[in-house]
Protein backbone atom coordinates (compact mmCIF):
# COMPACT_ATOMS: atom_id res chain seq x y z
CA UNK A 1 0.00 0.00 0.00
CA UNK A 2 1.01 3.99 -0.83
CA UNK A 3 0.99 6.14 1.96
CA UNK A 4 0.84 9.58 0.65
CA UNK A 5 0.27 11.57 3.56
CA UNK A 6 2.93 10.04 5.14
CA UNK A 7 5.39 10.28 2.19
CA UNK A 8 4.71 14.15 1.80
CA UNK A 9 4.64 15.21 5.44
CA UNK A 10 8.15 13.54 6.14
CA UNK A 11 9.12 15.08 2.95
CA UNK A 12 8.24 18.86 3.92
CA UNK A 13 9.41 18.20 7.49
CA UNK A 14 11.69 21.06 8.00
CA UNK A 15 9.48 24.00 6.00
CA UNK A 16 9.44 27.05 7.76
CA UNK A 17 5.79 27.42 9.53
CA UNK A 18 4.06 30.63 9.84
CA UNK A 19 0.71 28.85 10.02
CA UNK A 20 -1.16 27.32 12.76
CA UNK A 21 -0.46 25.20 14.93
CA UNK A 22 1.70 28.23 16.98
CA UNK A 23 3.95 25.41 18.25
CA UNK A 24 5.78 25.51 14.47
CA UNK A 25 5.18 21.46 14.17
CA UNK A 26 6.82 20.16 17.17
CA UNK A 27 4.01 18.80 18.74
CA UNK A 28 5.60 20.26 22.32
CA UNK A 29 7.47 17.06 22.57
CA UNK A 30 4.36 14.74 22.66
CA UNK A 31 4.17 12.91 19.45
CA UNK A 32 4.94 9.71 20.67
CA UNK A 33 2.82 6.41 21.00
CA UNK A 34 3.52 6.27 24.63
CA UNK A 35 0.73 8.85 25.44
CA UNK A 36 -1.15 7.38 22.87
CA UNK A 37 -3.88 6.54 25.82
CA UNK A 38 -7.66 5.66 26.06
CA UNK A 39 -9.78 6.04 29.01
CA UNK A 40 -8.22 3.84 32.05
CA UNK A 41 -8.55 4.51 35.60
CA UNK A 42 -5.91 7.25 35.88
CA UNK A 43 -6.80 9.12 32.95
CA UNK A 44 -10.48 10.36 33.30
CA UNK A 45 -13.12 10.41 30.83
CA UNK A 46 -13.57 13.97 28.76
CA UNK A 47 -17.40 13.75 28.52
CA UNK A 48 -18.11 12.59 32.08
CA UNK A 49 -15.26 14.56 33.43
CA UNK A 50 -14.54 14.05 37.25
CA UNK A 51 -10.68 13.45 38.04
CA UNK A 52 -7.54 14.91 35.77
CA UNK A 53 -9.18 16.19 32.87
CA UNK A 54 -11.83 18.35 35.64
CA UNK A 55 -8.47 19.05 37.34
CA UNK A 56 -6.71 20.40 34.45
CA UNK A 57 -9.29 22.53 33.52
CA UNK A 58 -10.08 24.14 36.72
CA UNK A 59 -6.34 25.31 36.52
CA UNK A 60 -6.69 26.60 33.12
CA UNK A 61 -9.92 28.80 34.45
CA UNK A 62 -7.84 29.90 36.69
CA UNK A 63 -4.95 30.96 34.46
CA UNK A 64 -7.99 33.03 31.93
CA UNK A 65 -10.21 34.31 35.04
CA UNK A 66 -13.00 32.40 33.58
CA UNK A 67 -15.86 30.29 35.47
CA UNK A 68 -15.53 27.22 33.60
CA UNK A 69 -13.17 25.90 31.12
CA UNK A 70 -14.01 22.61 28.88
CA UNK A 71 -11.33 21.05 26.97
CA UNK A 72 -12.10 19.79 23.51
CA UNK A 73 -9.70 17.60 21.66
CA UNK A 74 -11.52 18.09 17.89
CA UNK A 75 -10.92 21.54 17.48
CA UNK A 76 -13.13 24.82 17.92
CA UNK A 77 -15.58 23.62 15.25
CA UNK A 78 -17.45 21.16 17.57
CA UNK A 79 -17.34 24.22 20.12
CA UNK A 80 -18.58 26.31 18.01
CA UNK A 81 -21.45 23.72 17.64
CA UNK A 82 -22.11 22.69 21.27
CA UNK A 83 -22.07 26.65 22.07
CA UNK A 84 -24.62 27.78 19.64
CA UNK A 85 -26.96 24.85 21.07
CA UNK A 86 -25.71 26.02 24.71
CA UNK A 87 -27.24 29.70 24.23
CA UNK A 88 -30.53 27.87 21.97
CA UNK A 89 -32.58 28.09 24.80
CA UNK A 90 -33.64 31.12 23.07
CA UNK A 91 -34.10 32.69 20.06
CA UNK A 92 -33.44 34.47 17.23
CA UNK A 93 -29.91 34.52 17.06
CA UNK A 94 -27.90 37.16 15.20
CA UNK A 95 -24.48 36.85 13.85
CA UNK A 96 -22.69 40.43 13.48
CA UNK A 97 -20.20 40.81 10.60
CA UNK A 98 -18.01 38.02 9.31
CA UNK A 99 -18.67 34.97 10.48
CA UNK A 100 -16.78 31.48 10.43
CA UNK A 101 -18.98 28.80 8.17
CA UNK A 102 -19.07 26.60 11.26
CA UNK A 103 -21.07 28.61 12.84
CA UNK A 104 -23.88 28.60 9.80
CA UNK A 105 -23.37 25.35 9.77
CA UNK A 106 -24.20 24.96 13.75
CA UNK A 107 -27.61 27.09 13.27
CA UNK A 108 -28.03 25.29 10.06
CA UNK A 109 -28.45 22.06 12.02
CA UNK A 110 -30.29 23.69 15.01
CA UNK A 111 -32.97 25.20 12.36
CA UNK A 112 -32.73 28.35 14.47
CA UNK A 113 -34.21 31.36 13.52
CA UNK A 114 -31.03 33.35 12.39
CA UNK A 115 -30.09 36.79 11.17
CA UNK A 116 -27.04 38.22 10.01
CA UNK A 117 -25.57 41.85 10.20
CA UNK A 118 -23.33 43.82 8.38
CA UNK A 119 -22.50 47.66 8.36
CA UNK A 120 -24.78 47.98 10.82
CA UNK A 121 -24.57 49.34 14.10
CA UNK A 122 -25.27 46.09 17.02
CA UNK A 123 -27.20 47.22 18.68
CA UNK A 124 -29.89 49.17 16.59
CA UNK A 125 -29.73 45.46 14.52
CA UNK A 126 -30.40 43.34 17.68
CA UNK A 127 -33.23 45.72 18.59
CA UNK A 128 -34.79 45.53 15.21
CA UNK A 129 -34.55 41.71 14.83
CA UNK A 130 -35.60 41.13 18.78
CA UNK A 131 -32.22 38.99 18.87
CA UNK A 132 -31.54 37.30 21.73
CA UNK A 133 -28.65 35.38 21.22
CA UNK A 134 -25.38 37.28 19.37
CA UNK A 135 -22.36 35.59 17.76
CA UNK A 136 -19.25 37.63 17.57
CA UNK A 137 -16.20 36.87 16.20
CA UNK A 138 -13.54 38.58 17.50
CA UNK A 139 -10.26 38.81 16.25
CA UNK A 140 -10.87 38.17 12.75
CA UNK A 141 -7.76 36.40 9.93
CA UNK A 142 -6.54 39.90 9.90
CA UNK A 143 -6.16 40.60 13.43
CA UNK A 144 -8.81 43.08 13.74
CA UNK A 145 -11.34 42.93 17.12
CA UNK A 146 -14.12 44.21 18.39
CA UNK A 147 -13.91 46.96 21.34
CA UNK A 148 -15.19 44.72 24.86
CA UNK A 149 -16.92 47.99 25.32
CA UNK A 150 -19.13 46.71 22.73
CA UNK A 151 -20.05 43.54 24.06
CA UNK A 152 -20.49 45.19 27.19
CA UNK A 153 -23.04 47.18 25.92
CA UNK A 154 -25.12 44.35 23.94
CA UNK A 155 -25.31 42.89 27.48
CA UNK A 156 -26.56 46.62 29.56
CA UNK A 157 -28.86 47.46 26.69
CA UNK A 158 -30.11 44.64 25.19
CA UNK A 159 -29.53 41.52 27.74
CA UNK A 160 -28.96 39.32 24.71
CA UNK A 161 -26.43 36.10 25.32
CA UNK A 162 -23.04 36.66 23.75
CA UNK A 163 -21.16 33.71 21.91
CA UNK A 164 -17.72 35.03 21.19
CA UNK A 165 -15.17 33.27 18.69
CA UNK A 166 -11.82 34.12 20.29
CA UNK A 167 -10.45 31.56 18.39
CA UNK A 168 -7.62 33.44 16.59
CA UNK A 169 -7.23 35.27 20.05
CA UNK A 170 -6.08 32.53 22.70
CA UNK A 171 -2.81 34.52 23.87
CA UNK A 172 -4.41 37.77 23.78
CA UNK A 173 -4.48 37.16 28.00
CA UNK A 174 -0.51 36.84 27.66
CA UNK A 175 0.92 40.13 27.18
CA UNK A 176 -0.39 43.39 27.63
CA UNK A 177 0.56 44.56 24.63
CA UNK A 178 -2.35 42.49 22.49
CA UNK A 179 -6.48 43.68 22.39
CA UNK A 180 -7.46 43.28 25.95
CA UNK A 181 -9.35 40.08 27.09
CA UNK A 182 -12.19 39.84 29.34
CA UNK A 183 -14.17 36.47 29.91
CA UNK A 184 -16.90 38.20 32.02
CA UNK A 185 -17.82 39.76 28.43
CA UNK A 186 -19.34 36.74 26.86
CA UNK A 187 -21.51 33.90 28.27
CA UNK A 188 -19.57 31.26 25.92
CA UNK A 189 -16.02 31.77 24.44
CA UNK A 190 -14.30 29.29 21.99
CA UNK A 191 -10.48 29.53 21.78
CA UNK A 192 -8.70 27.46 19.38
CA UNK A 193 -6.10 27.70 21.03
CA UNK A 194 -3.51 25.32 18.48
CA UNK A 195 -3.90 28.52 15.84
CA UNK A 196 -1.78 31.14 18.44
CA UNK A 197 0.14 29.21 21.06
CA UNK A 198 1.60 25.94 21.68
CA UNK A 199 -1.21 23.79 22.20
CA UNK A 200 -1.33 21.05 18.83
CA UNK A 201 -3.78 20.79 16.24
CA UNK A 202 -7.49 20.33 17.46
CA UNK A 203 -6.62 21.37 20.64
CA UNK A 204 -8.98 24.08 21.51
CA UNK A 205 -11.30 25.65 25.17
CA UNK A 206 -14.71 26.52 25.94
CA UNK A 207 -15.04 29.38 28.58
CA UNK A 208 -18.42 28.86 29.54
CA UNK A 209 -20.47 31.10 32.64
CA UNK A 210 -21.71 29.71 35.87
CA UNK A 211 -25.40 30.28 34.25
CA UNK A 212 -24.80 28.15 31.19
CA UNK A 213 -22.56 25.61 32.50
CA UNK A 214 -24.74 22.44 32.73
CA UNK A 215 -26.43 22.88 28.99
CA UNK A 216 -22.52 23.04 28.04
CA UNK A 217 -21.17 19.85 29.46
CA UNK A 218 -25.14 18.32 28.63
CA UNK A 219 -24.67 19.38 25.02
CA UNK A 220 -20.61 18.27 25.51
CA UNK A 221 -21.77 14.86 25.95
CA UNK A 222 -23.75 14.54 23.23
CA UNK A 223 -21.37 16.02 20.39
CA UNK A 224 -17.71 15.51 21.28
CA UNK A 225 -15.88 12.31 20.41
CA UNK A 226 -15.73 9.80 23.50
CA UNK A 227 -11.94 8.84 22.44
CA UNK A 228 -10.13 11.92 22.78
CA UNK A 229 -6.47 12.14 22.04
CA UNK A 230 -4.62 12.54 25.53
CA UNK A 231 -1.61 14.07 23.50
CA UNK A 232 -3.49 16.94 22.42
CA UNK A 233 -5.02 17.23 26.18
CA UNK A 234 -1.64 17.24 27.66
CA UNK A 235 -0.84 19.80 24.95
CA UNK A 236 -3.58 22.13 25.78
CA UNK A 237 -2.00 22.14 29.50
CA UNK A 238 1.64 22.21 28.63
CA UNK A 239 0.69 24.98 25.93
CA UNK A 240 -1.46 27.59 28.82
CA UNK A 241 2.07 26.32 31.20
CA UNK A 242 4.30 27.57 28.80
CA UNK A 243 2.24 30.80 28.40
CA UNK A 244 2.18 31.65 31.81
CA UNK A 245 5.98 31.10 32.53
CA UNK A 246 7.38 32.51 29.15
CA UNK A 247 4.40 34.55 27.58
CA UNK A 248 5.11 37.91 28.23
CA UNK A 249 9.17 37.77 27.51
CA UNK A 250 8.71 35.72 24.16
CA UNK A 251 5.35 37.61 22.86
CA UNK A 252 7.21 41.12 23.44
CA UNK A 253 10.52 39.18 21.36
CA UNK A 254 8.18 38.16 18.56
CA UNK A 255 6.49 41.90 18.54
CA UNK A 256 9.67 43.46 18.32
CA UNK A 257 10.36 41.01 15.53
CA UNK A 258 7.45 42.40 13.53
CA UNK A 259 8.43 45.94 14.15
CA UNK A 260 12.18 44.91 12.56
CA UNK A 261 10.57 43.22 9.88
CA UNK A 262 8.48 46.05 8.75
CA UNK A 263 11.53 48.19 8.69
CA UNK A 264 13.27 45.80 6.28
CA UNK A 265 10.79 46.15 3.50
CA UNK A 266 9.82 49.82 4.31
CA UNK A 267 10.62 51.25 0.92
CA UNK A 268 9.51 48.08 -1.69
CA UNK A 269 6.83 47.23 -3.22
CA UNK A 270 5.10 45.88 -0.21
CA UNK A 271 2.70 47.30 2.49
CA UNK A 272 3.15 45.35 5.64
CA UNK A 273 0.96 46.44 8.28
CA UNK A 274 -0.43 44.72 11.78
CA UNK A 275 -4.27 45.39 13.05
CA UNK A 276 -5.33 45.37 16.57
CA UNK A 277 -3.05 41.72 16.78
CA UNK A 278 0.36 43.03 16.49
CA UNK A 279 1.57 39.40 16.03
CA UNK A 280 -0.57 39.14 12.85
CA UNK A 281 1.07 40.22 9.95
CA UNK A 282 -0.52 41.39 6.53
CA UNK A 283 1.21 41.76 3.56
CA UNK A 284 -0.48 43.61 0.71
CA UNK A 285 0.86 44.41 -2.92
CA UNK A 286 -1.00 44.89 -6.19
CA UNK A 287 0.28 41.03 -7.12
CA UNK A 288 -2.18 38.45 -6.11
CA UNK A 289 -0.89 36.83 -2.86
CA UNK A 290 -1.26 33.37 -4.16
CA UNK A 291 1.93 34.73 -6.46
CA UNK A 292 3.64 36.10 -3.67
CA UNK A 293 3.38 32.87 -1.63
CA UNK A 294 4.22 30.70 -4.41
CA UNK A 295 7.71 32.12 -4.23
CA UNK A 296 7.64 32.01 -0.58
CA UNK A 297 6.71 28.49 -0.64
CA UNK A 298 9.99 27.95 -3.45
CA UNK A 299 11.70 28.90 0.04
CA UNK A 300 10.81 26.62 2.12
CA UNK A 301 8.42 29.22 4.09
CA UNK A 302 4.35 28.71 4.45
CA UNK A 303 2.18 31.64 5.66
CA UNK A 304 -1.08 31.03 6.85
CA UNK A 305 -3.14 31.94 4.09
CA UNK A 306 -3.31 33.83 1.17
CA UNK A 307 -6.55 35.83 0.47
CA UNK A 308 -6.78 38.51 -2.73
CA UNK A 309 -3.94 40.74 -2.86
CA UNK A 310 -2.69 39.75 0.46
CA UNK A 311 -0.76 37.26 2.31
CA UNK A 312 -0.82 36.86 6.12
CA UNK A 313 1.52 35.47 8.88
CA UNK A 314 1.26 33.84 12.24
CA UNK A 315 3.75 35.24 14.62
CA UNK A 316 4.45 32.97 17.23
CA UNK A 317 6.99 32.40 20.19
CA UNK A 318 8.28 29.70 17.81
CA UNK A 319 8.94 31.45 14.14
CA UNK A 320 9.67 35.21 14.82
CA UNK A 321 12.91 34.36 14.53
CA UNK A 322 12.46 33.46 10.32
CA UNK A 323 11.17 36.82 9.70
CA UNK A 324 14.45 37.67 8.18
CA UNK A 325 13.86 34.62 5.64
CA UNK A 326 10.46 36.24 4.71
CA UNK A 327 12.24 39.62 4.62
CA UNK A 328 14.83 38.13 2.43
CA UNK A 329 12.32 37.00 -0.17
CA UNK A 330 10.33 40.16 -0.54
CA UNK A 331 13.45 42.25 -1.50
CA UNK A 332 14.26 39.81 -3.72
CA UNK A 333 11.09 40.16 -5.11
CA UNK A 334 11.01 43.98 -4.95
CA UNK A 335 14.26 44.26 -6.97
CA UNK A 336 13.81 41.76 -9.34
CA UNK A 337 16.34 39.35 -8.27
CA UNK A 338 14.20 36.31 -7.52
CA UNK A 339 15.69 32.72 -8.30
CA UNK A 340 14.79 29.12 -9.23
CA UNK A 341 13.71 30.44 -12.07
CA UNK A 342 10.67 32.18 -10.60
CA UNK A 343 9.74 34.89 -12.86
CA UNK A 344 7.02 37.85 -11.59
CA UNK A 345 6.06 40.81 -13.78
CA UNK A 346 5.95 43.88 -11.56
CA UNK A 347 3.25 46.63 -12.17
CA UNK A 348 4.48 49.16 -14.53
CA UNK A 349 3.70 52.05 -12.20
CA UNK A 350 6.19 50.86 -9.24
CA UNK A 351 6.53 54.24 -8.09
CA UNK A 352 3.00 54.45 -6.55
CA UNK A 353 3.91 51.51 -3.83
CA UNK A 354 4.73 54.32 -1.55
CA UNK A 355 1.65 56.22 -1.56
CA UNK A 356 -0.74 53.16 -1.24
CA UNK A 357 -3.58 53.01 0.87
CA UNK A 358 -3.21 50.98 3.74
CA UNK A 359 -5.61 47.77 4.60
CA UNK A 360 -8.04 47.13 6.78
CA UNK A 361 -8.30 43.77 7.33
CA UNK A 362 -12.03 44.17 7.47
CA UNK A 363 -13.66 43.52 4.17
CA UNK A 364 -13.85 39.62 3.09
CA UNK A 365 -15.04 38.39 -0.01
CA UNK A 366 -18.85 39.89 -1.68
CA UNK A 367 -20.03 43.05 1.16
CA UNK A 368 -23.21 43.44 1.66
CA UNK A 369 -24.38 46.11 4.17
CA UNK A 370 -27.66 45.85 6.39
CA UNK A 371 -29.39 42.74 7.92
CA UNK A 372 -31.02 39.80 6.70
CA UNK A 373 -32.28 36.65 7.59
CA UNK A 374 -31.40 33.35 6.59
CA UNK A 375 -33.06 30.72 5.25
CA UNK A 376 -32.09 27.06 5.79
CA UNK A 377 -34.83 24.50 3.82
CA UNK A 378 -34.70 20.92 4.65
CA UNK A 379 -33.33 19.68 1.75
CA UNK A 380 -30.78 20.29 -1.86
CA UNK A 381 -29.89 19.12 -4.86
CA UNK A 382 -26.62 19.70 -6.36
CA UNK A 383 -26.20 21.40 -9.79
CA UNK A 384 -23.19 22.80 -11.79
CA UNK A 385 -22.07 26.48 -11.14
CA UNK A 386 -23.34 27.68 -14.80
CA UNK A 387 -27.12 26.39 -14.14
CA UNK A 388 -27.01 27.68 -10.45
CA UNK A 389 -28.43 31.14 -11.63
CA UNK A 390 -31.56 31.97 -10.45
CA UNK A 391 -31.67 29.09 -7.67
CA UNK A 392 -31.81 29.47 -4.07
CA UNK A 393 -28.68 28.89 -2.29
CA UNK A 394 -28.94 25.77 0.44
CA UNK A 395 -25.94 26.69 2.43
CA UNK A 396 -22.87 29.18 2.83
CA UNK A 397 -20.25 29.40 -0.22
CA UNK A 398 -17.37 31.84 0.16
CA UNK A 399 -13.23 31.16 -0.15
CA UNK A 400 -11.26 29.13 2.46
CA UNK A 401 -9.28 30.73 4.55
CA UNK A 402 -10.67 32.79 6.29
CA UNK A 403 -14.05 30.95 5.63
CA UNK A 404 -15.78 33.30 5.62
CA UNK A 405 -19.53 33.36 3.41
CA UNK A 406 -20.00 35.29 0.07
CA UNK A 407 -23.34 33.54 -0.79
CA UNK A 408 -25.61 32.49 2.19
CA UNK A 409 -28.41 30.53 2.75
CA UNK A 410 -31.25 31.40 0.94
CA UNK A 411 -29.65 34.08 -1.40
CA UNK A 412 -30.65 33.58 -4.94
CA UNK A 413 -27.52 33.10 -6.83
CA UNK A 414 -26.86 35.40 -9.46
CA UNK A 415 -24.55 35.27 -12.51
CA UNK A 416 -22.20 37.36 -11.46
CA UNK A 417 -22.04 35.05 -8.00
CA UNK A 418 -21.58 32.62 -10.56
CA UNK A 419 -18.72 34.33 -12.61
CA UNK A 420 -17.32 35.29 -8.88
CA UNK A 421 -17.03 31.84 -7.28
CA UNK A 422 -15.55 30.62 -10.94
CA UNK A 423 -12.75 32.31 -10.46
CA UNK A 424 -12.16 31.46 -7.03
CA UNK A 425 -12.99 27.56 -7.24
CA UNK A 426 -9.63 26.31 -5.77
CA UNK A 427 -10.09 28.39 -2.73
CA UNK A 428 -13.70 27.67 -1.98
CA UNK A 429 -16.24 26.22 0.98
CA UNK A 430 -19.21 25.08 0.78
CA UNK A 431 -19.48 23.35 -2.59
CA UNK A 432 -20.17 19.22 -2.71
CA UNK A 433 -17.85 17.98 -5.53
CA UNK A 434 -17.31 21.21 -7.23
CA UNK A 435 -20.73 21.43 -7.40
CA UNK A 436 -23.52 24.07 -5.53
CA UNK A 437 -25.84 23.00 -3.34
CA UNK A 438 -29.49 24.85 -4.02
CA UNK A 439 -32.18 24.19 -2.45
CA UNK A 440 -34.59 21.23 -3.70
CA UNK A 441 -37.20 21.99 -5.82
CA UNK A 442 -40.66 20.95 -5.19
CA UNK A 443 -42.03 17.93 -7.91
Amino acid sequence: MNTPISDVIKENISHISFHTPGNDGTGMGLLSDRYDLTEVSFTDNIIYRTGVIAESEMEVAKVFGSDNVLFCTSGSTTLINIGIRTLADEEPFLVYENAHGSVFNALRMLGAKTYVSRGVDLIEAIKETGAKRVVITSPNYFGKTVDLELFKRVKEETGAKILWDCAHGSHFRFSDKFPKWDPKCADVIIHSLHKTTPAMTSGAIMHVSDEYVERAKTWFMMIHTTSPSFPILMSIEYAVKYLVENGTEQFNKAILAVEKFKEKVKNTFFNVYTIDDPTRVTIESELEGSVVADYLELNDIYPEMTYGNRVVLIVTPFNYDKLENVAKCLLEIDTGKTHGGFKIELPAKKASKYNRHRGSGTKAGKEFVGIKELVFSKDFMKVELEDAVGHIAYKEVGMYPPGVPDIYSGDIITAEDVEYLKERIDSLFGLLDGKMLVVAEED
